[in-house]
């Protein structure tokens, strides 16, 4: 547990090429409160710089029932670097599913769960495929 205080430390924003699996989880202070931790904090800005391009999500629910536990997917682009990565959050009886995770993917793992591509290749190409503003 951390004390009431204790400031996490700072995360690199950009994924590092030896990156492959990023763990998002809260961290418990010692007043009892949890909160995102630097791993969680550090993937939203990375999804809200636009360094990780959104290209698909889906819904899956394990049991199959309606009032089931939902698990939502999404499936990102590194802008930097091209690679695919997929989030889930892994604790979906928590309010907003939980703290986000990330794992590369393959195009194929991709493509077998989000249907096949067309998704953008790379940062500038997620851009030319937005819709534009009319003047």
């Amino acid at each position: 547990m951390l004390p009431p205080d204790t400031p996490e430390p700072e995360a690199p924003l950009l994924l590092g090429q030896d990156e492959t699996f990023v763990l998002g989880h809260l961290a418990r202070r010692a007043d009892g409160v949890s909160r995102p931790s630097a791993q969680t904090l550090r993937l939203r800005a990375l999804v809200k710089s636009g360094a990780l391009l959104r290209l698909a999500s889906r819904i899956e629910r394990p049991d199959e029932a309606e009032h089931s536990a939902s698990l939502h997917h999404t499936l990102y682009r590194d802008a930097a670097d091209g690679r695919l990565w997929e989030s889930w959050r892994f604790q979906p009886h928590l309010q907003g599913e939980g703290p986000m995770s990330l794992i590369v993917v393959t195009e194929a793992y991709a493509a077998a769960r989000y249907g096949p591509p067309p998704w953008p290749a790379s940062a500038g190409e997620a851009a030319d495929a937005a819709p534009q503003d009319e003047p």
